[in-house]
C-alpha cells in the first residue's frame, strides 16, 4: 500500500510532508510534561541523532541513490554532520533533517517533529490566517478564515512581516520531499499548508504584516493580520472544507458529445467496493456508447496498487506489464530499538526477498502479483481517453498514469504529476525515532520501478500533452478550467 495522506484536518498530525507518521505513545520528551520550544540539544545530543538517522537511511532506504550517486549523498551526509558545531532546538534541527531528507528526492521519505512538539503546538500553536495559492511565480490568498471586515481572499501576496513571499516559497520548496526534482507537489502542498509551514519553519508572530496587491487595484496595499490559533484554525478550515467534501469515486455521462467522466480521488477505497464501481462505470459507458472518457485523477494522493492496476486493465485489449522490479537494498534491520510501530521482522522480510546482484533483494513474484503479466477486461474500453493529473497525483496514481502515457492510451491534460515517471520508493515504511530530539522519520523500504521506457526526464512527473494552469479569478469563481479546455479539446474533435 501506498498513500500519499492529503487530510484537511492538521489536528490529525502536523505537516502534509510529515504525514506518513502515526505515532506511539512514547518520544524524546512526555506529552504529560510542559514542551519547551527554546530547550537547546547539545552538539553530542545531536551527533548521536545524526549517526542513528544516516545509519538507518544508508541500511533501510530502498532509493537512498536513486536520483543522487552515493558520493552525492556521502557529501550531503558530511554537510550536515558538519553543521551540527553548536546547540540547537528542535525547530532547528528540525530544518536541517528536512533539508537533507528533501534531497533524497523521495515524496514518501517524511519528517516528523516529536510528539512533544506537536502536543505544544496543537495546545498552543498560533499561525497565519489564510489560505494561499501558488499559481505562475504568484501567490494568491485562496481562502480568509478571520471574522473581518476586510476580505483579503484574491489578494496578492507581496511581502510577509517584509520578507519577499518567494522567499518564503523557496525556503518551504527547500523543506519538502517529493520524488526527483519534482516542484509540482511541493508546490500543492505549500497550497495546503501554507500557516503550518510558516509556523514551523519561519515562526509564530502575534501579528502578520502582509503586503499585496487586491485584485484589480494596481497599487500595493499593507494589511496587519493577527495570528489565530492552531485549534481555531483547524476547526475553520474544517469546517470549510467538509462542506465541500466530494465523493471518492463519483462517474457522471454528460448530456452532449457522447463523454463520460470517471473521478477518482483516492485508490484507497475497500478493493471491493472499487471493483463494483468499475465494472458498473464500463458497463454503463458500453450500454451508453460512450466515445470520449475523461479519468480525473487530480489530488489522488494513490493508495492501494492493485487500484491502479485494475484501472488499466479497463482500457488496453492486450497483456501488460505492471512492475518491472521491486527491490531492497537489506534482508535485515539493524536499527530496531529506534523504530517503532508495526515494525516487520527480519524473518518475514526474508521471506519475500531473494537475493540478487550488487548486494540487492528482489521482491518475489510469488509474493507479489503486480510483478507478473496482468490481463486485460475481456471487454475493455477502447473509446478515447483523457486524464487529468496535478502536482497532487502521487504515488500508485502516477504508477497508474506512467503505464497509461507508456501504452499512449491517452491524452494528458492539466498540471505535472506528483509522482515519479518511473517508480518510487514505498511499500513497507519503518518508522524511525531518534532518541535525543525525538524527530521522527519514514524511512520506506522497497524502491518500486515501473515497467515503462524512454521518457526523457527521469527525475520528474509525467507532464502532460496540454500543460493547463488556472487563474486566480478561475479559483474564485470556482471555474475548471482544466475541464472545460478538456471538453472543448473533445468538441473539437467531434
Amino acid at each position: 500500500m501506498k498513500k500519499y495522506f492529503i487530510k484537511k484536518s492538521l489536528m490529525v498530525t502536523f505537516l502534509l510532508f510529515i504525514l506518513m507518521s502515526c505515532g506511539s505513545t512514547s518520544g524524546a520528551i512526555s506529552t504529560d510534561q510542559e514542551y519547551d520550544t527554546d530547550h537547546e540539544y547539545s552538539i553530542s545530543e545531536l551527533k548521536k541523532d545524526f549517526i542513528i538517522l544516516r545509519g538507518a537511511l544508508e541500511e533501510v532506504h530502498g532509493g537512498l541513490y536513486r536520483y543522487s550517486s552515493k558520493i552525492e549523498m556521502d557529501a550531503l551526509f558530511d554537510e550536515l554532520d558538519g553543521s551540527l558545531d553548536h546547540g540547537m532546538t528542535e525547530r532547528e534541527f528540525l530544518r536541517e533533517v528536512s533539508t537533507l531528507v528533501a534531497q533524497i528526492g523521495c515524496g514518501h521519505t517524511n519528517v516528523d517533529p516529536s510528539e512533544g512538539f506537536n502536543t505544544y503546538w496543537f495546545q498552543h500553536g498560533t499561525t497565519f490566517p489564510l489560505d494561499v495559492k501558488l499559481i505562475g511565480d504568484k501567490v494568491y490568498v485562496s481562502h480568509d478564515y478571520r471574522e473581518s471586515e476586510t476580505e483579503l481572499t484574491g489578494l496578492e501576496i507581496l511581502t510577509i512581516n517584509e520578507i519577499p513571499v518567494a522567499d518564503i516559497i523557496e525556503k518551504f520548496v527547500s523543506f519538502i520531499s517529493s520524488d526527483g526534482r519534482n516542484i509540482t507537489g511541493k508546490y500543492r502542498c505549500i497550497d495546503s499548508y501554507f500557516p503550518y509551514l510558516y509556523s514551523a519553519f519561519i515562526g509564530e508572530p502575534n501579528t502578520f504584516n502582509i503586503k499585496g496587491k487586491l485584485l484589480g487595484i494596481d497599487e500595493d496595499s499593507t494589511f496587519s493580520v493577527i495570528a489565530m490559533t492552531v485549534p481555531d484554525l483547524d476547526a475553520a478550515r474544517n469546517a470549510a472544507y467538509n462542506a465541500e467534501e466530494e465523493k471518492v469515486l463519483d462517474f457522471q455521462v454528460l448530456d452532449t458529445s457522447s463523454t463520460a467522466i470517471l473521478s477518482i480521488s483516492s485508490f484507497d477505497e475497500r478493493i471491493d467496493s472499487y471493483k463494483i464501481f468499475l465494472k458498473n462505470s464500463f458497463n454503463q459507458i458500453a450500454e451508453e456508447n460512450i466515445s470520449h472518457l475523461i479519468i480525473d485523477l487530480r489530488g489522488n494522493g494513490g493508495g492501494e496498487d492493485e487500484q491502479g492496476a485494475l484501472l488499466f486493465s479497463y482500457l488496453t485489449d492486450t497483456p501488460f506489464d505492471y512492475y518491472d522490479s521491486l527491490s531492497t537494498r537489506t534482508d535485515t534491520i539493524s536499527f530496531r530499538q529506534y523504530f517503532f510501530g508495526n515494525i516487520i521482522s527480519d524473518m518475514t522480510i526474508q521471506g519475500f526477498l531473494n537475493p540478487a546482484k550488487n548486494g540487492i533483494f528482489q521482491v518475489k513474484t510469488d509474493r507479489m502479483n503486480l510483478l507478473n503479466l496482468q490481463n486485460p477486461q475481456k471487454k475493455p474500453y477502447n473509446g478515447n481517453v483523457y486524464i487529468l493529473t496535478d502536482g497532487g497525483s502521487f504515488s500508485a496514481t502516477t504508477e497508474f498514469t506512467s503505464i497509461a502515457h507508456n501504452d499512449e492510451r491517452a491524452l494528458f491534460i492539466g498540471e505535472e504529476a506528483g509522482g515519479g515517471y518511473y517508480g518510487n520508493n514505498s511499500g513497507v515504511t519503518i518508522m524511525l525515532r531518534l532518541p535525543n530530539t525525538g524527530l521522527e522519520i519514514a524511512v520506506p523500504m522497497i524502491n518500486y520501478m515501473m515497467a515503462v521506457s524512454d521518457y526523457p526526464d527521469e527525475d520528474r512527473g509525467l507532464i502532460p500533452d496540454y500543460p493547463i494552469e488556472a487563474s486566480i479569478e478561475d479559483l474564485l469563481n470556482g471555474t475548471d478550467r482544466v475541464l472545460e479546455f478538456t471538453q472543448e479539446l473533445i468538441t473539437s474533435s467531434l
